[in-house]
Formats: structure tokens, C-alpha cells, sequence
């Protein structure tokens, strides 16, 4: 856990919530692999920091990271 506000908090569950993400490059337009969470986006990328990836992330096209603007991947319904 982690201290904030005066407060010990703790995770009571794992999350097994993982956001799929994709990159267009922003020049030449090609598409990277989906990857299965923002986490493992970042270790592919060679980084273990994952907060200009989620900047990215909430503002797709107004900010890049790593030469890629970043996007959350639709999920498919099937009917």
C-alpha cells in the first residue's frame, strides 16, 4: 500500500481490467501491434514510465509519445 491524505491505502483485489492500446506513427502513419495494457505498451517501447503514454492517451492527437499518437482500442460487439 501507499500513504496519501493521511491515509494507509491498500488494493483490496487485483485489477483484471487492462485497457488494449495502439500507436499510428506520426509521420508515416503505421500502425503498431495491439497491445494488451498501457504496462506492457511501455515495456515494448523501452520504458517503465507510463505517464506520457497516458497523456497521450487522454488527448490523442494533440500529444505524442515515443513518435506515436496513442489510442484505446474499441471493443468489438458481436451480436
Amino acid at each position: 500500500g501507499h500513504k496519501a491524505y493521511g491515509y494507509l491505502w491498500k488494493r483490496l483485489s487485483p485489477s483484471s481490467c487492462n485497457m488494449k492500446v495502439y500507436g499510428i506513427h506520426k509521420r508515416t502513419w503505421d500502425k503498431t501491434p495491439t497491445f494488451k495494457s498501457i504496462k506492457s505498451a511501455a515495456r515494448m517501447m523501452g520504458s517503465q514510465y507510463t505517464a506520457s503514454l497516458r497523456k497521450s492517451l487522454n488527448n490523442p492527437r494533440k500529444y505524442s509519445w515515443k513518435g506515436y499518437y496513442w489510442f484505446k482500442e474499441e471493443e468489438k460487439e458481436e451480436d
